[in-house]
């Protein structure tokens, strides 16, 4: 099983699926225990690729979606982060973020931190966090780094917190970081149903026993996209003419690809997956 490590050095691998929620809540179970303070958690998560996308906001505030969709969670390409909160009777700070060695300052600093305070606000609590993450997955390349990204912060974050959030609202605090993020937290294919709002808008993991499923990798460049998928999405709402079709196709494709699924056809699957994926098309 090659995994995002490898896919670097020889830009291709196959990565498989991962089943994610239980080594990001067992991982910041342990470091809880480890650090016996209850104010540091660490979590992994791993990047997912979707199938049937959702390409698009109803709601940038409470991030839900125009479309459900689904995705396919895999191995090798993920984040660990470790989320540790100050202690009460420490000196206030601001929140710190580090990537992969390298302290962050600005937007990503910005963000980071708005999504605290989701989890500070839920908490009860007001204190700074530093925040320490890892990629095996190029940050900001177009690989889903952002998904892996914050299913891994809400893992830690809320176990950081004192939080005990159930699968289905884990998906949910992930999905106010970035959409992608709430499929991440459940390994395998996942169906993140769209919602009308906090409430019903979350993820859930799809029965596929009878499938063994895996995607090549092939890393083109390990930089950074200028455009972010947020701003795509934006420009595509806004300047597509076939935008409003594709996402009234969207359901059908949807359900036809968990009829494929079931049937175990990933013939049918690779199909319905290739035939949504022309949005990437609808543009003047």
């Amino acid at each position: 099983m090659a995994g995002a490590q490898e896919s670097q050095r020889s830009e291709e691998g196959v990565a498989r699926p991962k089943h994610t929620v239980d080594e990001a809540r067992h991982a910041a179970s342990s470091t809880d225990a480890a650090k016996g303070n209850g104010h540091s958690a660490t979590a992994v998560a791993n990047a997912n690729i979707a199938l049937i996308k959702y390409w698009g906001k109803a709601d940038e505030h409470l991030i839900i979606p125009r479309a459900s969709s689904l995705s396919l969670t895999l191995d090798g390409l993920s984040t660990r982060t470790t989320v540790e909160f100050a202690k009460p009777d420490t000196s206030p700070a601001d929140d710190s973020l580090t990537i992969d060695g390298k302290p962050q300052q600005g937007s990503a600093l910005t963000r980071v931190s708005r999504f605290l305070d989701i989890v500070r606000d839920k908490a009860g609590i007001a204190l700074p966090a530093r925040v320490t993450s890892a990629n095996t997955v190029p940050f900001g390349a177009g690989l889903a780094s952002s998904a892996s990204a914050f299913a891994a912060l809400a893992a830690a974050a809320s176990k950081a917190a004192g939080l005990d959030l159930s699968p289905r609202d884990l998906s949910r605090l992930a999905r106010r970081g970035s959409g992608s993020a709430c499929r991440s937290v459940f390994g395998g294919l996942v169906k993140w149903n769209a919602g009308h709002d906090d409430e019903s808008s979350y993820a859930e993991p799809v029965d596929a026993d009878n499938m063994d499923l895996a995607i090549i990798v092939v890393l083109i460049s390990g930089e950074k996209k200028p455009i972010s998928s947020r701003e795509a999405m934006r420009r595509t709402i806004a300047t597509s003419p076939l935008y409003d079709a594709w996402i009234d196709s969207c359901g059908q494709d949807l359900d036809d690809a968990l009829a494929a699924i079931r049937e175990g056809d990933v013939q049918r699957l690779g199909e319905i997956t290739e035939a949504n994926a022309h949005l990437a098309c609808m543009r003047r």
